[in-house]
């Protein structure tokens, strides 16, 4: 099957956004966090809620906080905090946040219809831990 080559010359010349892009795709949950945002504002307990039931696995406060602070760094969301006892902070996309909503989309659904459960390199390495767990 051959790759398809981008039609568009400006996509070809285009460089890779080495600055924004990495920095939101090497955490584990900036993409989840975004995506849980996106019907409103939420407080971190919320966030952190969304994010375990969504993943199964439960979400580090430490992670989730450094990972909040690095969104509001790079302006995908907005932090707001209120001057209350106890302290209350509501996280909510920014603009820039919001338009990244439609390419967090395409990735679920690419991921939708290309489980990587089903890749083979899954498979040796579920095959290589059973044999090791059955030694």
């Amino acid at each position: 099957m051959k790759s398809q080559r981008p039609r568009n010359r400006a996509t070809l010349k285009a460089d890779f956004p080495a600055d924004s892009l990495p920095k939101i795709l090497r955490s584990k949950y900036k993409l989840r966090i975004l995506w849980a945002l996106q019907y409103g504002s939420s407080r971190f307990g919320e966030i952190r809620k969304r994010l375990s039931l969504a993943g199964g696995n439960e979400v580090a406060p430490r992670v989730l906080s450094h990972d909040l602070k690095s969104l509001v760094t790079l302006r995908l969301i907005h932090r707001k905090a209120y001057n209350v006892v106890p302290p209350r902070v509501e996280y909510r996309l920014t603009t820039l946040g919001r338009s990244l909503l439609l390419v967090i989309a395409k990735i679920v659904e690419w991921g939708k219809r290309h489980p990587l459960s089903r890749a083979p390199c899954f498979d040796r390495r579920r095959q290589q831990v059973r044999a090791t767990a059955d030694e």
